[in-house]
């Protein structure tokens, strides 16, 4: 088994298998392979595989996409936590692909077609393009392959472009994969010190990496026909540092993640908060499956403005008069629930709602423009925190389950006031 040198110390899954493990045909045994290299829980939802076709399509994969193998696709990338990219081989090479500022992870089925074709440059593109990424975040590791010793090609099947890669010896010609990968990586302005190849010949440790040219050669060297090695790759865990010059490209990453249906946890004006998209039931259900909290406790919801509120719940002139004096701000409102209104975690007739006074949340509400629920982000009847390490032991193995975790300087502070507006007389429910 390989794990590279330059990815432990990021919150990341990743591994090479060896035949120990047998051919990786099967999503079955690529999980149980997985499951050696963690502790976490994994089933094959977590599973992303590519089809792998010899051609440079490169996937960018989205929450719908997990336990899913990708058509037509010889590369993957993600930046959600829990999905865990896979590709197999048996010659071609293996290629990992992590983005250490935006904390994006890639393999890449590099075939010397796919190779040829621009596998590498369509998946750096896509990264770039997505995340505004520099090359100088780019960390690869390169996995075990057929290298220029064994590889032994006739000169017609590469275009004239990539001649120079053919070494001739003894009236035989053999291709450099490996000289090929680095100069594209080079190319591209990734560091070289920000690259760190296996160095394994596939042919030459044939015992230990599955190879197809030692197959082909002798059939009975491997118990399963055309046996393959797996290649897996995952974030565990995406934090980032909530900034100024960071606050904007956040901001939009936790939109196209609330609009996936996707979790996230970030600071409000009280304690950290579990936010997720109001209107989504399955987003929804992951909180509160999260929290491991009764579905029969109602959560509360975060609102833009008073327009917002006002679609969600019946407010009177004097309710009105009483919640402009306290929104935005720390006082969350029960009040009667209007009837029709598409939204789920809350009480049929009921609904506690609140206008955090953050910039940050202000800002996400506004980009949104939908409700958000938004509970303190623990387990259910465990303390709040103002504290992501306190967050993360007390989710332990489950943090993956968010999407994205934003942190920020917070001082010590309280959950909410809670009011109950809905009769007569104002009752505070929680201090």
């Amino acid at each position: 088994m390989i794990q590279f040198k330059i990815f432990q110390k990021n919150n990341l899954i990743q591994g090479i298998s060896d035949t120990r493990f047998g051919s990786m045909k099967k999503k079955k045994r690529i999980l149980k392979f997985l499951l050696s290299l963690t502790k976490r829980k994994i089933s094959l939802k977590n599973l992303v595989c590519a089809e792998q076709v010899f051609g440079k399509k490169v996937h960018f994969c989205q929450l719908t996409d997990s336990g899913q193998t990708i058509k037509k696709a010889d590369g993957l990338l993600t930046n959600l936590p829990g999905q865990i990219l896979a590709i197999i081989s048996a010659d071609c090479v293996p290629i990992f692909l992590f983005d250490s500022k935006k904390q994006v992870v890639g393999v890449l089925h590099g075939s010397r077609v796919s190779l040829i074709k621009g596998i590498i440059e369509e998946a750096v593109k896509k990264i770039k393009d997505k995340f505004n990424s520099q090359a100088t975040d780019l960390w690869v590791g390169i996995g075990p392959h057929l290298r220029k010793c064994h590889y032994e090609l006739a000169p017609s099947l590469i275009p004239v472009a990539f001649k120079k890669y053919l070494i001739q010896s003894a009236n035989k010609y053999y291709f450099d994969l490996t000289a090929l990968v680095f100069d594209k990586l080079k190319k591209l302005g990734i560091p070289k010190n920000q690259i760190e190849d296996c160095q394994v010949c596939t042919f030459c440790q044939f015992q230990k990496y599955f190879s197809n040219r030692r197959q082909q050669l002798n059939p009975q060297v491997y118990a399963e026909k055309k046996a393959r090695f797996v290649s897996v790759f995952g974030l565990t865990r995406r934090v980032f540092k909530l900034n100024k010059t960071n606050q904007k490209f956040l901001i939009k990453e936790a939109v196209n993640l609330l609009k996936q249906g996707g979790v996230l946890v970030c600071p409000t004006d009280t304690v950290y908060g579990l936010l997720a998209d109001a209107t989504n039931q399955k987003a929804v259900a992951r909180i509160f499956a999260l929290k491991k909290r009764s579905t029969s406790k109602a959560l509360p919801i975060f609102v833009r403005d008073l327009k917002m509120a006002k679609k969600l719940a019946q407010i009177y002139q004097r309710q009105e008069v009483f919640l402009k004096k306290v929104w935005p701000g720390q006082v969350t409102v029960v009040l009667k629930r209007k009837k029709g209104s598409k939204i789920y975690g809350v009480e049929p007739n009921t609904i506690a709602l609140r206008i955090p006074n953050n910039s940050f949340l202000q800002q996400l509400l506004t980009k949104f423009n939908r409700p958000l629920i938004a509970t303190s982000a623990n387990l259910s009847g465990e303390p709040a925190s103002t504290h992501l390490q306190d967050i993360f032991q007390q989710f332990k193995d489950q943090d993956w389950l968010v999407d994205l975790f934003i942190e920020a300087d917070t001082k010590p502070k309280r959950p909410s006031l809670i009011v109950d507006l809905i009769g007569e007389e104002i009752k505070i429910l929680r201090k």
